[in-house]
């Protein structure tokens, strides 16, 4: 009976290295307030308004980052057809989540996370001239058609992601 028992400990203790694989924990944001990394890109927004001056248009744009191995965003990417006060806007905002991540790990050991997609749906008519000109300016479907094509220069045919919620913006006369 103990040779069993001790035969059984043996075969456990053999496979145990199934059994102690870590599992993948995602990328974790914590700002000391458990909000939302879309809030904190949000909130940190802030386009040229002098640029915003200059657009008629209404759109959406996307933008695309990782979490590199240090937590440190990275690879960050906005949609082709997005202006480039917003695009630049967009970017830093993303930036400003920078020290609140920390990294995917898989099996114990840090990695790069799969892309986060953000999309911005935008309403800026500041430099329109009249409603006809708004009622044009509407590039909605434009920019939903290239939801894959950044300025990093990767265009996907599909992507395996983390979707954010979308924020929606807007400057009218």
């Amino acid at each position: 009976m103990l040779k069993k028992i001790l035969l059984l400990t043996l075969m456990l203790y053999s496979v145990s290295p199934l059994w102690a694989q870590t599992p993948v924990l995602e990328p974790e944001f914590n700002d000391g307030k458990l909000s939302h990394p879309a809030d904190i890109i949000q909130r940190n927004y802030k386009p040229n308004r002098q640029e915003l001056y200059k657009l008629c248009m209404n759109s959406v744009a996307f933008v695309k980052f990782s979490i590199g191995k240090d937590g440190l965003v990275k690879d960050i990417a906005v949609t082709t057809d997005t202006p480039p006060a917003i695009a630049n806007a967009l970017k830093e905002a993303v930036k400003a989540t920078n020290s609140y991540w920390k990294p995917k790990y898989v099996n114990g050991k840090a990695v790069e996370s799969d892309p986060f997609v953000m999309p911005l749906v935008f309403y800026y008519s500041l430099g329109c001239n009249g409603d006809m000109e708004v009622i044009q300016s509407n590039k909605f479907n434009v920019g939903m058609k290239n939801m894959l094509t950044f300025d990093d220069g990767n265009t996907l045919q599909m992507m395996k992601c983390t979707l954010l919620p979308a924020f929606i913006t807007a400057a009218h006369n």
